[in-house]
């Protein structure tokens, strides 16, 4: 799928291991490719400022009011010591140069931009001696100063500010190894002085023997009045708030006025607002943090910020962003929150190229399939998201399903959810063919059993774009002899019976058919001679509602009119059943056929079914309830006059026999699965009707019906699925009885082909892909037999040994990807390290067993004929054919290490340490349980934090990790946080682990980000559709 939702993004790693791929961490160099780029909330509103959780802005007065964390470009900046405001928007509190930090923090800031300090430029050597003090005013303009060593000083603690993770190592723009001029310097000691944070900052050099500069920021932090109570508001759509401007030649009264006047605007702010989503535990847990702290400081109401945003990402609100802290100048903390409000859904149809296009679906049926949270009004959620792109893929009608939220330029602060769809052809035909094995009386197949099958499909799809369609197909067992079973299908399916707007959810559907089954009343029993086979032909019409109460119950209620015939091997009508007798010859005096006695019945019933089924995926493994309850009511029309009421009730539990932790490659739970199903008819029954014991659905162990014909029935069966590798064994005991009605059915089939009407079975199983190879021992004789079930698809028996792992890259964006390649040490590199890839096609090539190394795509490349270029994203010294050159960050990487005979189990996983620059994923083809898919389904790049972005042309083309963007050992797990126990989830990475997390997050993730399994082909899809 195409999930794109709001993201931080940091990188990602897997820790080397002896099967897994090798991993390696990123290096915090500096990317220069990044153009400048306006601040987070910059007039031309590229990217929306809620999204961005980049290292938070501040801005306060000094005496009271307000912390801003993210704001537009800075308004002219009254003295430090502003006034008393209480708080506000963009500067509406105390009159401090509102919006310093989050230019500061953005690519826009000029005095420490990525461009100036690129570790990789020219610098010179400041030509002092060493090991002196240098104040900046006496630094030469020339020069470009080197800085090897940033400290700060806290002047009121009398100590020296430890740990990069510190809030003032994130504040600051410079960074150790960039080249600053003495303006840039100075641009940076101005914003720091202005900026509210500090009473008194001061920033001075001193001289290294190398020639660097050491920088110390000295610093007397700001701190407001200690608080006993904390608000959180939603200020999402609210209109900014324009500062006014406070004339230096104030009288004190004018002074006075002035301050209140923006006491009163910020009050009328907070009564405009609506209180946050953030629970009242969270609010009391922030508050506890407010009464130790004492007086409040910058650094804590950092803290409190990511608490709540950690609230926010890990409950799916994934656009919310803290935004600005008020009242500071008060004993109560007010929380600013643009949590994400919902103020447009846009459904936009895409033709093969991606272009936006006229679609033939109508709108009211997409609108109907989509959660209410993603309608207007609604804070956006990932999982509604989520939720949206499974209902909408259950209508079977678009091949690409994408749900983007982005800005809305219009109302800052809200967001405009768009669902992008590619709609599937709507008329298509299909064959399709199969080898069905027939299993003998001892459950072991005969040559002659084998049958080649096929079937047409022919389907018009989406009639009126209201997802009406007709689909018909026409089928045989033994294409060798179609004749002798061909059968149809045509149906005609009427969805949104009571209108496409109506929440009724009512489908009508029509068929008619044609079908020939063999019947499984006309068995003999145990140790009898063979029973000359009757087969029952149905033709007729079928016309029904299926009401849905919910997606786990359905109500489906209708009418059948059909008319059935039994026939022998020949062909001919049978009107009776027949056994062999002693002298050879046959009895024809069996069971009568048919209600009638001719061999033909007709016969119009009511029919009705209800389900509720409650089951889902465990890691591969079904748990939960099913059951279903079916009526069929005779209504006195067709031969004899029949009236009947057959009712039939079917439980079934999937019960987990122990906890096991949800999630991509972990292993499934052991099962215990209870069934019980009763049956009962009552009034006129035709044998063909009869309730059959025995059999793969009945009771296994015995052939089909080889227990007996019953009016009434009960079945009882446990089993037990333990999983092993790639699949599961189980354990099975099952019991049938008739209750003793086997008598009153018609000629009484039971007695007369000698069965016994009970048995019961036991046994053990294995599952092999779609085969379940089942040892079952037949109580009722105490002997034992083999027992294959399903049909077998392209013959399954025959095992194909390979020693190459087949790799099917896709490219399902719809633009053009390069694909590049590249083994590790010791390894080949595949297709010679890199290929074109155009939208919607796909390549195949094959690499060893043992094979170790990675694939990422490239994005925005273009070649001249000799292969030389470049790419945007993911370039590898400018060659269409990377030949053993690894890729610039940002790409997104697939890694995988492949066993070999000695060790089989295969790696492999999605990684971000070197960014995101396109959605792809990595899955098995026809891998078993517990083959999980690795990747990153969304789209990181519509809504990278502004800090992060790669953009060309104004375009963000690729989002960089956490760790090259913010070269801090924190992010990197380097240095003191080179270990599990000492670099832990950051912010960033657990908002990233909410959006992909079958991906790793940062460089000691979860290691469930790494799949097992074994399969001898792997999918490879860029911009993967919905699942």
């Amino acid at each position: 799928m195409a999930l794109s939702a709001p993201n931080q993004l940091i990188g990602a790693h897997i820790h080397s291991a002896a099967a897994a791929p090798r991993r390696r961490k990123s290096s915090p160099s500096s990317d220069r490719s990044l153009a400048p780029k306006p601040s987070i909330f910059g007039a031309s509103k590229k990217s929306l400022s809620i999204f961005s959780a980049s290292v938070v802005s501040f801005a306060a007065a000094a005496s009271g009011g307000f912390i801003l964390l993210a704001s537009s470009p800075p308004p002219p900046s009254p003295p430090i010591d502003g006034g008393s405001g209480g708080g506000g928007w963009f500067g509406g509190g105390g009159g401090d140069g509102g919006g310093f930090w989050s230019n500061l923090f953005s690519p826009m800031a000029a005095h420490a931009d990525e461009e100036a300090g690129g570790g990789a430029q020219e610098w010179d050597s400041h030509g002092l001696p060493a090991n002196i003090v240098v104040q900046l005013n006496k630094l030469s303009g020339l020069k470009r100063y080197k800085i090897s060593e940033i400290l700060f000083f806290d002047r009121r603690r009398s100590n020296v500010v430890s740990g990069n993770d510190d809030s003032f190592f994130e504040m600051i723009s410079l960074r150790i190894g960039g080249v600053y001029t003495k303006a840039q310097l100075q641009k940076e000691l101005e914003s720091l002085a202005s900026s509210g944070m500090f009473e008194k900052v001061e920033l001075d050099g001193q001289t290294k023997p190398d020639g660097t500069l050491a920088l110390t920021v000295s610093f007397v932090e700001s701190t407001w009045q200690s608080a006993d109570s904390f608000r959180c508001i939603n200020v999402g759509l609210l209109p900014q708030t324009k500062q006014l401007e406070m004339d230096t030649d104030m009288t004190d009264r004018e002074k006075l006025e002035y301050f209140r006047a923006q006491e009163r605007e910020y009050k009328r702010r907070i009564d405009r607002s609506r209180d946050c989503l953030l629970p009242v535990s969270v609010q009391r847990e922030v508050l506890q943090m407010l009464r130790e702290q004492g007086k409040v400081s910058a650094r804590l109401l950092q803290r409190i910020r990511d608490r709540v945003q950690k609230w926010y990402h890990d409950e799916g609100y994934a656009c919310a962003q803290v935004v600005n802290f008020g009242n500071l100048n008060t004993r109560e903390v007010v929380c600013e929150v643009v949590e994400g409000d919902i103020t447009q859904l846009d459904v936009q149809f895409l033709d093969k190229l991606g272009n936006i296009c006229e679609g033939n679906t109508q709108l009211a049926v997409i609108r109907r399939e989509l959660p209410k949270q993603l309608r207007s009004g609604h804070v956006f959620n990932i999982e509604a998201g989520k939720q949206a792109l499974r209902n909408i893929n259950s209508l079977a009608l678009f091949s690409n399903i994408e749900v983007n939220p982005r800005p809305d330029e219009k109302k800052e602060g809200g967001i405009i959810v768009e669902v992008k769809l590619r709609e599937m052809d709507q008329k298509s035909a299909e064959v399709s063919t199969e080898w069905s094995i027939v299993p003998g009386r001892q459950g072991r197949p005969t040559l002659a059993s084998i049958q080649p099958g096929g079937t047409v499909s022919l389907e018009h799809r989406n009639i009126k774009g209201l997802n009406r369609s007709i689909v018909g197909s026409v089928t045989s067992s033994n294409l060798l002899n179609p004749q002798d079973d061909l059968s149809f299908k045509f149906d005609y399916v009427h969805p949104y019976l009571d209108g496409v707007t109506n929440p009724r959810n009512r489908t009508f559907r029509v068929s008619c058919f044609n079908s020939r089954k063999l019947s499984p009343v006309f068995t003999g029993g145990p140790g009898s001679d063979e029973v000359p086979p009757v087969w029952i032909d149905r033709t007729g019409l079928k016309a029904n509602i299926t009401e849905s109460f919910t997606r786990q119950s359905k109500f489906t209620y209708g009418l059948v009119v059909e008319e059935i015939t039994t026939r022998d091997e020949t062909t001919n009508i049978c009107t009776h059943g027949a056994r062999a007798l002693p002298s050879g010859g046959l009895s024809i005096d069996g069971p009568p056929t048919t209600l009638s006695g001719t061999g033909i019945d007709r016969v119009a019933f009511a029919q009705a079914n209800i389900t509720r089924d409650n089951t889902k995926f465990l890691n591969g493994s079904i748990v939960g309830e099913r059951d279903v309850f079916q009526l069929d009511q005779g209504l006195g029309i067709g031969s004899n006059f029949p009236f009947f009421n057959r009712h039939q009730l079917t439980l079934t539990r999937f019960i987990p026999l122990k906890q096991v932790e949800e999630g991509a490659g972990k292993s499934p739970p052991p099962i215990l699965v209870l069934n019980g199903h009763y049956g009962g008819c009552i009034g006129d029954l035709p044998s063909y009707d009869a309730f059959t014991l025995g059999g793969p659905y009945s009771v296994r162990g015995y052939n089909m019906g080889e227990l007996g014909a019953c009016r009434n029935l009960l079945e009882l069966a446990a089993e037990v699925r333990v999983p092993v590798k790639n699949t599961h064994v189980y354990l099975f005991a099952e019991h049938g009885t008739d209750l003793g009605s086997s008598k009153d059915v018609k000629g009484n089939p039971t007695e007369f082909f000698r069965r016994v009407g009970h048995g019961s079975s036991y046994g053990a199983g294995v599952k092999l892909g779609m085969v379940r190879a089942e040892y079952a021992i037949d109580h009722n004789s105490g002997t034992g037999a083999v027992f294959f079930r399903k049909n077998f698809n392209c013959l399954p028996l025959l095992i194909f040994v390979t020693d190459q792992i087949q790799l099917i890259l896709v490219n399902n964006c719809n633009y053009s990807v390069w694909p590049g390649t590249l083994g590790n040490a010791g390894h080949l590199t595949p297709k010679d390290g890199g290929f074109h890839l155009a939208a919607f096609e796909e390549s195949v090539f094959d690499v060893p067993n043992g094979w170790s190394g990675r694939i990422w795509g490239r994005k925005g490349c273009c070649f001249n004929e000799q292969g030389v270029g470049s790419c945007d994203t993911g370039d590898c010294g400018g060659r269409l054919r990377c030949m053993g050159k690894w890729g610039t960050p940002p790409a997104t990487v697939v890694e995988m290490t492949f066993g070999t005979n000695v060790s089989p189990l295969h790696f492999y996983d999605v990684s971000l340490v070197d960014g995101f620059n396109v959605p792809v994923t990595m899955a098995p083809v026809g891998g078993g349980v517990g083959c999980g898919v690795a990747g990153c389904e969304v789209d990181l790049n519509i809504c990278c934090p502004s800090k992060l972005e790669v953009q060309r042309e104004g375009r963000v083309v690729g989002c960089k990790s956490a760790c090259l963007a913010l070269k801090s050992d924190k992010y990197c797990c380097t240095g003191e946080y080179s270990s599990p126990k000492s670099c832990r989830p950051t912010l960033f990475s657990h908002l990233f682990k909410s959006l992909c997390p079958h991906a790793y997050s940062y460089a000691f993730d979860d290691p469930t980000s790494l799949n097992r399994c074994r399969a001898s082909r792997y999918l490879i899809t860029f911009c993967p559709p919905a699942k």
